[in-house]
């Protein structure tokens, strides 16, 4: 259908405020569940001295809250026009709705820049600021600009929508699988970034045959994976939504007629495993899970904890002393 889009005015369709309610109170929930993560992480004493873990839970929480923000941002038009019976020119409601796809480039991007910028540090232990693989964000996101622009100033396909009354489509359905690359590939490349880190860590760990070295190693070690185990989950738990969500929207731009339950479902998956990422992270990390609850004083700090302990080996001692009791002499083992 080709008309002139100038003069075509839409409005909400009712059939749509099942998903206007997810796209409105889901977001919500996640918007204070990570700004209180921030908040938290930011104030921590333990995560303070855990810099880079602290900035990737940190990064994790603020990127789910803006990819939200632009994700949600259309069911907020769609809410004006619902509750005051507006029409808007169709060219604003379809754009505004292109922009989520941004949010969710932002979402499922996030974790192969971080995976890059760690696998640099750690494996070809390059110098590397994040700002400086943040460079890649810019590269991928030209997929959703092209596809953007190609609703703003090319395509002249507009059809019936159960959202607004009609959308504009894009000028080729094969624009859909740019979004492939963005939505689905950069989290699993990312995956695959972070088990050669994983697998890297390892083998240098093996390697060292030092035993006091070893042990420094191992405490490095061991802070490394609790990042890229952090990494993982921002990486995975997205995709549990994006892979639906992907499939339904490929079905949809050639043209599949979906039920609207169908849309609702995938919607509320997407937008509940993508906000609770950094949520996952404070509940299965035992480093940041702990450092949380000593903070909310949920937990007895680790220093009180190690005071009680020396505390009762000293009255212990004191006990053998009284009773007369006398500990076996160690004597030293000279090794040949």
């Amino acid at each position: 259908m080709h008309t002139n889009l100038t003069l075509l005015l839409v409005t909400a369709e009712s059939s749509w405020i099942y998903s206007a309610c997810i796209y409105t109170f889901v977001p919500l929930i996640f918007y204070i569940i990570n700004g209180t993560i921030i908040v938290l992480a930011f104030h921590n004493k333990i995560l303070k001295e855990k810099k880079d873990l602290r900035l990737v839970l940190i990064f994790s929480a603020s990127i789910n809250i803006i990819s939200m923000v632009l994700y949600g941002a259309f069911a907020y038009l769609w809410w004006f026009c619902y509750l005051t019976n507006t029409y808007i020119d169709i060219k604003t409601t379809t754009l505004t709705a292109e922009i989520r796809l941004f949010g969710m480039g932002i979402l499922f991007i996030s974790p192969l820049i971080l995976s890059i910028w760690r696998y640099c540090l750690i494996v070809r232990n390059w110098n590397l600021s994040i700002w400086k693989c943040s460079i890649f964000y810019f590269i991928l996101l030209t997929f959703h600009t092209y596809a953007f622009c190609d609703k703003a100033f090319i395509s002249e396909k507009i059809f019936k929508n159960d959202i607004f009354s009609y959308s504009i489509v894009y000028s080729s359905p094969y624009t859909i699988f740019f979004f492939l690359l963005t939505d689905i590939i950069a989290p699993i490349v990312a995956i695959i970034f972070l088990i050669a880190i994983l697998l890297h860590i390892k083998r240098h760990q093996e390697s060292v045959k030092d035993i006091v070295v070893s042990k420094v190693h191992k405490n490095i070690g061991r802070q490394q994976r609790i990042i890229v185990y952090s990494l993982i989950i921002m990486s995975g738990i997205p995709l549990l939504g994006a892979i639906p969500h992907y499939l339904m929207r490929i079905f949809f731009i050639y043209h599949y007629r979906i039920p609207r339950i169908g849309w609702n479902i995938t919607e509320f998956i997407i937008l509940s495993v993508c906000g609770s990422a950094p949520l996952c992270m404070v509940l299965v990390l035992p480093t940041i899970k702990k450092a949380f609850m000593e903070q909310l004083g949920l937990r007895t700090p680790s220093s009180a904890r190690e005071e009680g302990t020396t505390r009762n080996k000293e009255n212990d001692l004191s006990k053998n002393v009284n009773i007369g009791y006398r500990r076996p002499t160690l004597k030293m083992k000279i090794l040949k």
